[in-house]
């Protein structure tokens, strides 16, 4: 797997199948993809999870680790407002807090053009969203 890459909707590891959401129309992939190149190289971006207003989740490969973990990201235009300020606070108190039903931060840091981005363990699962359905 090269540095950076996106893949497919499906993507496999050691028999496991993990399906992304379909494509919204909504999510600016051209703006996620530009994105790629900002995260440190042993970051691979797989596949662009989700995206809401403020911010997206990314399916990254930690190449240190050796393992499929999230990223949480702000949209460009949230990076020098409130909303960044509130991003990082949450990615410090989440990683503060020990509890099973949390997903842990394991690292918070900063892309080359300056935009905040935190990274949590990967949980395979159904989205609150699809469970309701």
């Amino acid at each position: 797997m090269g540095i950076n890459t996106l893949v497919s909707d499906t993507l496999l590891f050691n028999g496991d199948v993990t399906r992304l959401r379909s494509k919204n129309p909504a999510i600016d992939q051209k703006e996620a993809r530009q994105s790629m190149a900002e995260f440190p190289e042993h970051l691979t971006i797989l596949n662009l999870i989700d995206q809401g207003g403020v911010g997206r989740i990314h399916l990254i490969y930690d190449e240190m680790i050796g393992r499929r973990v999230a990223v949480k990201e702000l949209l460009d235009e949230f990076t020098l407002n409130d909303a960044a300020n509130s991003f990082i606070h949450e990615a410090k108190i989440i990683g503060k807090i020990g509890h099973p039903d949390i997903v842990p931060v394991c690292e918070l840091d900063w892309r080359n053009s300056g935009q905040a981005y935190y990274v949590m363990r990967y949980v395979k699962g159904e989205t609150l969203e699809q469970s309701l359905k």
